[in-house]
């Protein structure tokens, strides 16, 4: 069932197509100027015309080529909801009303209008789900004033439970989350549970394939289509994050940028010093190298990336751009550890991407080598988690030094596969020499060990 955008004079201004699902109106009787709204919200159609049918409370709506039947269902906190309930096949009358081609009811909805507050200049999102004729969910963020919150608010009909016997719980993707107290209220017969979540939380949302939220003895599971607006919201929200984050300089490299937009560039003040002395053998190698690298998942869209980092300092970490482009949510593991990540430097039209993670225990690598002062024939060891593998160990040499449109590479057989990307190519003595990149295969999809990474030191430079 398909459920429209907020009308004009109850909660105004809310996001109208894509992020609204439910319409509330004032009560008084939803009436035709109320369907009108929601159709124009739903289809994003500002011609449209409402006839109320023999049925009470049901609005046949026709413009810009489209009809649709609306129907004024259950009261909510002194409001009335108004969902579509069927949606015809354009009609020979309503071409006639059919707006320019920019506005015509076939085209996609309109995902990225957000209600500005006259008072106060300040972005309100809302986004509102029918989950029965007595329950209502509510989405509200204003991501100009509260940057990492979202609030969620079940509004229902409900006489018999008391408001602080039960909490508002959630479960996404079949997993029970650990969400914060909800605040109960009561007005009248009319109950409602109110929580607001984080940035590791909303990131749990953006990227849900199923919602489900209990409430005492009382569950709901959204329906595909309210878990696919749900994540438009909060992908809407990232933008609106990303909007009042400051401009990135530079380009963004063909990527997508991750949760709240690709964070300006800097060079750290110096890099680790080399050390030098005799080569330990694989296995003690190994050892000193291991503490220092970690798998990085990327939750997208579309599903995870696995890819790798490698801690420089105590606070941060070095990795590709692409490991963590269009990522809502990074994590860092280590030996079945794990800590929320984030991306704090980013220069992505050269994939030099740095990133953090709260609480994580980093020990950096033993040193960095500069590019100039390596040598072709040097045996050299990558460390990473190929395919998900972690910390995988590989040899081999030093094959080139490659300088491509003012860049640098760092060319080795030692082997890269998928997941390796954002770890660590090491000398024989633990320095740091490169972040594992990309490789290249023939036409046969053989690599014939063309493997490349970033020379280590390009990331403490401009």
């Amino acid at each position: 069932m398909k459920t429209s955008g907020l009308c004009p004079g109850a909660l105004r201004g809310a996001v109208k197509g894509a992020l609204a699902l439910a319409s509330l109106v004032l009560l008084g009787g939803c009436g035709a100027r109320h369907a009108e709204a929601a159709f124009a919200a739903d289809f994003n159609c500002n011609s449209a015309t409402a006839e109320e049918t023999d049925a009470g409370g049901r609005y046949r709506v026709h413009g810009c080529g489209r009809e649709a039947t609306y129907l004024c269902v259950g009261r909510t906190e002194g409001l009335c909801a108004i969902q579509m309930v069927d949606e015809g096949h354009p009609s020979e009358s309503s071409h006639r009303d059919a707006e320019p081609a920019t506005a015509r009811a076939d085209a996609e909805p309109i995902a990225s209008q957000v209600r500005v507050d006259t008072k106060g200049n300040e972005a309100v999102m809302v986004l509102e789900l029918v989950l029965d004729g007595k329950a209502l969910l509510r989405v509200t963020a204003s991501p100009d004033k509260h940057a990492d919150l979202v609030q969620f608010k079940l509004v229902r009909r409900e006489d018999a439970e008391d408001a602080d016997e039960c909490n508002l719980d959630w479960m996404v993707n079949g997993q029970v989350l650990a969400t914060p107290k909800a605040v109960a209220t009561r007005k009248g017969d009319v109950l409602s549970h109110r929580v607001q979540i984080g940035r590791e939380l909303i990131a749990e949302f953006a990227s849900a394939e199923k919602i489900a939220l209990r409430a005492c003895q009382s569950r709901w599971g959204l329906t595909r289509q309210q878990v696919q607006k749900v994540r438009d919201f909060m992908d809407r929200f990232q933008e609106e994050m990303a909007w009042n984050a400051p401009p990135h300089n530079g380009s963004t490299g063909g990527m997508l940028a991750p949760n709240g937009g690709w964070p300006a560039w800097s060079a750290a003040t110096k890099a680790p010093a080399s050390v030098d002395g005799a080569a330990p053998d694989p296995r003690a190698l190994f050892k000193k190298l291991s503490v220092s690298v970690f798998q990085l998942e990327a939750t997208r869209g579309e599903g995870t990336m696995q890819g790798s980092a490698v801690a420089v300092s105590t606070t941060e970490l070095v990795t590709n751009c692409h490991v963590v482009e269009g990522a809502f949510k990074l994590v860092l593991k280590h030996e079945k550890q794990q800590w929320p990540a984030s991306v704090v430097r980013a220069d992505p039209a050269t994939d030099r991407c740095v990133i953090s993670a709260k609480d994580a225990p980093l020990v950096p690598v033993v040193g960095v080598r500069s590019y100039a002062g390596l040598e072709v024939g040097e045996p050299v060891y990558t460390l990473g988690s190929p395919v998900g593998l972690e910390l995988t160990l590989s040899n081999g040499i030093l094959s080139g030094r490659r300088d491509e449109q003012d860049r640098h590479y760092v060319q080795t057989t030692a082997p890269i596969s998928p997941g390796s990307s954002g770890g660590g190519l090491f000398d024989a003595r633990g320095n740091l020499i490169g972040v594992t990149t990309m490789m290249l295969a023939g036409r046969d999809r053989l690599n014939q060990a063309l493997n490349f990474a970033i020379p280590a030191d390009a990331f403490w430079q401009p």
